[in-house]
């Protein structure tokens, strides 16, 4: 009895929180035992601890977890598309046989508009009806037609916002790369589409996370915080996609709650983000070793990359991977491995300069330049500023609303130890690059921790610094 328990206690604590609520909602018993085990599990995620009755018979445990177990596999998005892609294959080769023709019927009851993948299930039964019709095989064929003439209105509306979100898509990432600067008007736009229940999950999601891009992009933090609690509430739950959307929702809140200097909701949103392996997952890695390294953890930050170097190594995902390779770098550098951090960032340099300025060239190179600056490689520095134009390059990126001054900051500390300007005029031009950002709480408290860091190299200046920026 205890080891079934145990099982089942383990079995519960590697669910998600979205997970539980999802399935408390869909199992609808009057089994007292049944309802009780659920609010049990419920009560354990928000207590931290699970306590099961051990008087209930042990075969409702079994019972219930394979019921769970059934109800998160039909609604996971990815079972969902390896369905629909094995029923539309057997249709354009003219392969659906009797039995294939119930299982298609049934999945009729499910593919209804607000499905996660409405318009591809709506696609698959459009091929299925013009395969019934040609052979005259008309058991299933009213059912067909009944479906889609009922759901053709909701079909055309998620087919134009399936065309709308890639225009939206192509200007968010045109401001995101200083191209062009999107018009506020989007964000109602994408708001609207994710809040539309005539919509598919599909839609409601790519809506929601080009929203939330936006919402990062522009500092708008707060927005992007009320939008998500919605999400999670209106989608999710009811909806549950599966693992690789919570995921995705996950590491959005650890960027979020990143940015909000909120470093334990972070931590906690991260290690959610990280519960299974999907095609971001180096990503989320990268953005999770960051927080552990802004919460002063450097062993575990280095640990937890040193886990994904082989996704990295075979990825052909390249803004993901400069960007794992940028954290490591400061990563080295936080374990006071400056050489390492420096030699690993010159190979990089001479192997792949094309990717790194096409994608996080300014954490790459904030990295770098962090390394030789820890070991008074000053003129190195500014040969690498020289060659690849780094001035030049920081000045449009300032313009981001998450900008900090700490590549510029190296760059004029530099330019004072090499000789090139006086100290007085470091300090004013250090003092110029943060002043502006300093009405913003959140990167006012990220400078300050910068100076904190330049303060014990060079201890004078950046004092003198400090008392510029009223960080007293």
């Amino acid at each position: 009895m205890k080891l079934k328990l145990k099982i089942f206690t383990t079995y519960i604590s590697s669910l998600t929180q979205e997970e539980i609520e999802y399935v408390a909602q869909k199992i609808k018993t009057a089994d007292t035992d049944v309802q009780k085990i659920l609010l049990q599990a419920r009560q354990g995620l928000q207590q931290g601890y699970f306590s099961f009755d051990p008087t209930i018979d042990k075969r409702k445990y079994s019972l219930l977890k394979k019921k769970i177990d059934q109800l998160l596999q039909l609604s996971d998005i990815d079972h969902q598309i390896v369905v629909i892609h094995h029923f539309t294959q057997k249709i354009l080769k003219d392969d659906v046989t009797p039995a294939d023709e119930s299982k298609l019927l049934a999945l009729l009851d499910e593919a209804h508009p607000e499905t996660y993948y409405f318009r591809e299930f709506y696609r698959m039964f459009q091929k299925l009806r013009d395969f019934l019709l040609i052979r005259f095989r008309k058991k299933v064929l009213p059912d067909v037609e009944k479906y889609l003439k009922e759901y053709e209105t909701n079909y055309k509306l998620n087919t134009e916002v399936e065309t709308t979100l890639p225009q939206l898509t192509e200007k968010i990432i045109g401001e995101y790369e200083l191209k062009e600067v999107a018009d506020s008007s989007m964000a109602d736009t994408l708001l609207k589409i994710s809040q539309d229940n005539r919509l598919d999950g599909h839609n409601r999601y790519s809506a929601s996370v080009r929203l939330w891009f936006y919402y990062l992009n522009k500092g708008q933090y707060q927005k992007m915080l009320e939008h998500m609690d919605y999400f999670r509430e209106a989608f999710l739950i009811p909806h549950y996609p599966g693992r690789r959307v919570l995921s995705n929702y996950y590491a959005n809140r650890l960027l979020l709650h990143s940015r909000l200097n909120q470093i334990d909701e972070a931590l906690k949103f991260g290690w959610l983000s990280l519960k299974q392996k999907t095609s971001d997952y180096l990503f989320y890695v990268t953005n999770m070793s960051a927080v552990l390294s802004r919460a002063g953890r450097y062993q575990e930050a280095h640990k937890l990359m040193l886990s994904a170097f082989d996704e990295m190594r075979h990825t052909t995902q390249m803004y993901n991977k400069i960007s794992f390779i940028a954290q490591y770098i400061h990563i080295l550098i936080d374990l006071k491995r400056y050489k390492q951090a420096e030699e690993f960032a010159e190979n990089y340099l001479n192997t792949a300069i094309k990717e790194v300025m096409a994608t996080r060239w300014h954490l790459f190179f904030a990295g770098f330049f962090r390394s030789l600056v820890m070991q008074e490689k000053f003129g190195r520095l500014l040969y690498v500023v020289s060659k690849y134009k780094i001035k030049q390059l920081e000045a449009q990126y300032r313009q981001k609303p998450n900008y900090l001054p700490t590549m510029s900051w190296y760059i004029t500390l530099a330019e004072f130890m090499e000789g090139y300007i006086s100290e007085e005029k470091a300090l004013d031009a250090m003092q110029s690059a943060a002043t502006q950002l300093l009405d913003d709480p959140i990167r006012s408290q990220r400078i300050a921790e910068q100076c904190r860091v330049l303060e014990k190299f060079q201890p004078q200046m950046i004092s003198k610094l400090r008392r510029r920026l009223g960080f007293l």
